[in-house]
């Protein structure tokens, strides 16, 4: 897929969303009609992708067994010894690796590809399914009175917001795939994988430096309820209640729909519930399962909106006036794990993704409060022995900026507004 192709799809499903936004039960059919278009025709060729597949595997088999043969050759001590015959031997040994490296490359290409396909296979019945689903609402909507028009709408809703779901999901399949072949273009790595310990301190920045780069400004519009104005009759049918969140914040959700605003909604609730199972509750405001709801939080929402949505709502959400510089840089840190292992791990299911973050927890990529207010590495405190920040906020700067840095049903159980950092959540 090219970029032009990949920007295509991102632009569609952005008007799939705006559509669901403006709907109202008098323009419900016309946005029925507009939905079949935005959606498209279907993308991908799967057999022809299952064809190179198997051509990738094919000349995988065939690089093993040349490497086997390379590899044969090189036991050559019952017929040639001295120093000559050991370089020999080591040469050809090096290429038997080689060609193995190479091998595993071809082979790693064939099963990139082929789950591509059986990807692309599922997305074309679902496309198939959804358009059809489309045209049946937009007959449905021609015949009723103004009395089901209501309820229509809801429908016509709901299959406009799968339609930007659909094609949100085709780009990052595509994307997930072009990132699994640059990484095999990059070539194998070389020598021995490091310790645990000695990756994590090669990643891990002073925690100063941590509390310096992540901070941002306090939304320059101030805060306001949401949701509000058209979406809100549609949001309310949804279970959907009002909260004070920035601006920048409400014009994100905008983005989405209110279908999409009821899966962040849900999100996290999600996130909570997981993180008080996980940790018993220990830290649930600035520290171990506060650091896992965050991360969680980004996580969910990156495998639901994509990494881009999902950094500007979640730094947005961190403009509030009444966090802290620590709890902000916290907050801030631990969103970006949480998108990285998102991306990272595009397959994962919801409890995949917890016990990736909780991992993460427990190995130190995350940050928390310390009894002294100060930030700490997640794995230099125990659970239940973290503390509160105190500090004011700093002036931060706007996202953006060149200084600014950022990398990013279950029953909860409890109220999320009620728990969390100074920004409740």
């Amino acid at each position: 897929m090219s970029e032009a192709d990949s920007a295509a799809l991102a632009s569609r499903a952005r008007q799939l969303n705006e559509l669901v936004a403006t709907l109202t039960p008098e323009t419900c059919r016309a946005a029925a009609q507009e939905g079949m278009r935005l959606l498209g025709e279907p993308t991908g060729d799967p057999d022809g992708l299952d064809d190179l597949a198997v051509a990738f595997r094919h000349a995988a088999e065939g690089l093993r067994a040349v490497g086997q043969d390379t590899a044969v050759n090189a036991e050559l001590s019952a017929a040639w010894r001295g120093p000559a015959a050991a370089v020999a031997g080591e040469q050809i040994t090096d290429d038997a690796r080689q060609v193995a490296d190479e091998a595993q490359v071809f082979a790693t290409a064939g099963e990139v590809i082929g789950a591509l396909a059986d990807q692309v296979r599922q997305d074309r019945r679902d496309h198939e399914d959804l358009r059809q689903r489309l045209v049946d609402l937009d007959h449905r909507t021609a015949e009723a009175g103004q009395d089901r028009l209501g309820d229509l709408a809801v429908q016509v809703a709901d299959a406009l917001h799968a339609g930007s779901l659909l094609l949100t999901r085709i780009r990052a399949e595509h994307e997930a795939a072009a990132d699994r072949f640059r990484q095999l273009v990059a070539g194998p790595g070389t020598g021995a994988a490091p310790t645990v310990a000695a990756a994590r301190a090669d990643r891990r920045l002073p925690l100063d430096e941590i509390h310096r780069r992540y901070q941002v400004s306090v939304d320059p519009e101030g805060m306001t309820i949401y949701p509000n104005g058209a979406t809100g009759w549609l949001c309310q049918k949804l279970g959907i209640r009002q909260a004070r969140v920035t601006v920048g914040e409400a014009r994100l959700l905008d983005q989405i729909g209110p279908f999409g605003v009821k899966d962040a909604y849900d999100a996290q609730k999600v996130a909570l519930n997981r993180a008080e199972n996980t940790f018993s509750g220990h830290g649930i405001t600035d520290g171990h399962a506060d650091a896992f709801r965050h991360a969680y939080w980004n996580a969910l929402l990156t495998h639901r909106f994509g990494p881009e949505w999902t950094e500007h709502y979640c730094t947005a959400h961190e403009r509030n006036p009444e966090n802290t510089g620590s709890s902000e840089a916290m907050d801030l840190h631990n969103n970006e794990v949480g998108r990285r292992i998102a991306t990272q791990h595009p397959d994962a299911d919801p409890d995949e993704l917890a016990a990736l973050v909780e991992k993460a927890v427990r190995d130190g990529e995350m940050v928390v409060i310390d009894r002294n207010g100060r930030l700490a590495y997640s794995d230099q405190l125990d659970p239940g022995q973290t503390g509160h920040a105190e500090d004011t906020q700093p002036t931060g700067r706007t996202p953006g900026d060149p200084g600014y840095h950022s990398g990013g049903g279950y029953n909860p159980g409890s109220d999320a507004e009620s728990h969390g950092t100074a920004g409740n959540y």
